[in-house]
């Protein structure tokens, strides 16, 4: 049976719209070499991906439908953070503020958060369609990653921020746009997702598929299209070709090794 076109349904008309603008985007950062595009160009398929299956169940009410819509909410937390601290990451090429395994940990810890998702929408698209029950353990678990993911690139966020003179112009404009436009956004976006997890009154308000759909606007999809414009608007301008990094690193491992009195360049080749 079809079901009428609704308030919900033009939230998912404009990102369509708005992500098929970024993801062009993600793919000039691409083919020019500058970072962001993994996240900005993710979450662009993943957003064109759920809000056509949620325009899909105008004409398709099946489980399966809706599951793809829900699942491709949640992977929108991962992929916005996976942008946020690569940003950082970059940055600390320059700088060396961190080792690089404060990187590598919440890098995985996000990619075992997909893979659970992954689990969740097999689990989702099996169930009766009668069953509208959104809290599962899967999802659960793929929650708590995502939010340990996001604790610990905040974290690195306030440590870059506040020694963030000693960064060059582009990666200084990069920090402070991840620092104070992207994370208030994020907080917002992420209270969303956990209130609508849990069971109780509010659930039926924070739910992204089936809750209000003012609460939806104005707490994921006007977030998420504040990270993504700022990010690419800061990435766009500062951003700079990857293998810039790579060589100012090797120079300065060149350079210490010279005050150590070590010659690197003969094990490192050409600098």
């Amino acid at each position: 049976m079809a079901r009428q076109f609704g308030y919900r349904h033009g939230i998912s008309v404009l990102q369509i719209v708005a992500f098929s603008f970024a993801l062009p985007c993600a793919v000039w950062m691409a083919c020019t070499r500058r970072n962001g595009w993994f996240g900005i160009g993710g979450l662009s398929i993943i957003r064109l991906v759920g809000a056509s299956c949620l325009l899909a169940t105008l004409s398709n009410n099946s489980r399966r439908v809706w599951a793809g819509a829900y699942v491709c909410e949640n992977l929108g937390i991962a992929l916005l953070t996976f942008l946020l601290l690569g940003i950082l990451e970059r940055a600390n090429r320059h700088a060396k503020f961190v080792h690089r395994w404060a990187f590598s940990v919440p890098y995985t810890v996000s990619w075992a958060g997909m893979g659970v998702s992954v689990g969740e929408f097999i689990t989702a698209s099996r169930r009766p369609d009668d069953d509208d029950a959104t809290l599962n353990g899967w999802g659960l678990a793929g929650t708590i990653m995502f939010l340990l993911f996001f604790v610990t690139t905040s974290a690195l966020a306030a440590v870059f921020f506040r020694r963030r003179a000693e960064l060059p112009d582009g990666e200084r404009a990069q920090v402070k746009c991840v620092a104070a436009a992207c994370l208030p956004a994020m907080v917002v976006r992420i209270v969303y997702s956990l209130v609508g997890r849990f069971p109780g009154p509010a659930r039926g308000v924070f739910s992204p598929i089936r809750g209000d759909p003012t609460a939806y606007l104005l707490m994921t999809a006007l977030p998420e299209l504040l990270v993504v414009g700022a990010c690419t608007a800061v990435i766009l301008r500062h951003g700079r070709d990857w293998r810039v990094y790579y060589k100012s690193a090797a120079s300065e491992e060149v350079v210490h090794g010279d005050q150590d009195g070590l010659d690197l360049r003969g094990s490192s080749g050409r600098v």
